[in-house]
């Protein structure tokens, strides 16, 4: 296992912490990832969703399978199919999804349509999955005021 806190020394709603976890399955390997963040925001459950997973704003998780990976085995983002590198419009097309999967008004059958497909892939052009979230932090703080 491994683990580290990336956030700033004020504790503000956009302080974001996670632990790492590594883990191998017979057939295959993972990388398991925790999120925390503050009481009251999105943030975990935000980031969570690019790992296949959920949860709730403060506290979620999420996991990488695919052979032989590890925690430096470079990564790509793909939304509907296409590689992407912008950080922010990964973390606008994760902020619409999670708007419709938290829409009450929309069938589960809704949501599935309306939802941007967005993956974690491995890519030797891609980056490690700890930069990958570094900067979709960085991006969240830049886009979300600090309360």
């Amino acid at each position: 296992a491994f683990g580290f806190v990336l956030g700033s020394s004020e504790y503000t709603p956009s302080t974001l912490f996670f632990v790492i976890n590594i883990t191998s399955a017979s057939t295959s390997d993972a990388l398991r990832f925790s999120f925390r963040s503050v009481e009251g925001t999105i943030y975990a459950e935000l980031i969570a969703s690019l790992f296949n997973g959920g949860g709730h704003g403060g506290a979620a998780g999420g996991q990488i399978k695919a052979d032989g990976i590890r925690l430096n085995s470079p990564l790509a983002i793909k939304i509907n199919g296409e590689t992407v590198r912008n950080s922010e419009k990964i973390y606008k097309t994760l902020m619409k999804n999670y708007e419709i999967m938290h829409d009450s008004k929309l069938s589960a059958a809704e949501k599935a349509l309306k939802r941007t497909n967005i993956e974690l892939v491995q890519d030797e052009n891609g980056e490690p999955s700890m930069k990958i979230i570094e900067k979709l932090v960085r991006e969240i703080r830049h886009n979300e005021p600090i309360r």
